[in-house]
């Protein structure tokens, strides 16, 4: 009923699953946890930090990227 009443909760579940696939992806979690469970969370926190920073970085680079490629028009006056 939530997201009938509110679609835009469905916008804000779809960003969170694709945030959370891009990290399941780059830190290999199924990988991981294959030696067992108190070595994979032992893992896993040493690279969740420098990943999401990684991640949010790459994120600001292709922002700037766009803005930065747009072409700027300078007005000069007329003389």
């Amino acid at each position: 009923m939530t997201l009938l009443r509110n679609p835009l909760y469905l916008g804000v579940i779809f960003v969170a699953f694709l945030l959370v696939k891009a990290l399941w992806v780059q830190l290999d979690i199924s990988g991981e946890f294959r030696n067992g469970a108190l070595p994979g969370f032992l893992s896993l926190a040493t690279k969740f930090i420098p990943t999401v920073t990684n991640l949010l970085r790459r994120l600001a680079e292709a922002g700037q990227r766009k803005t930065n490629a747009a072409p700027q028009h300078n007005l000069t006056p007329a003389s």
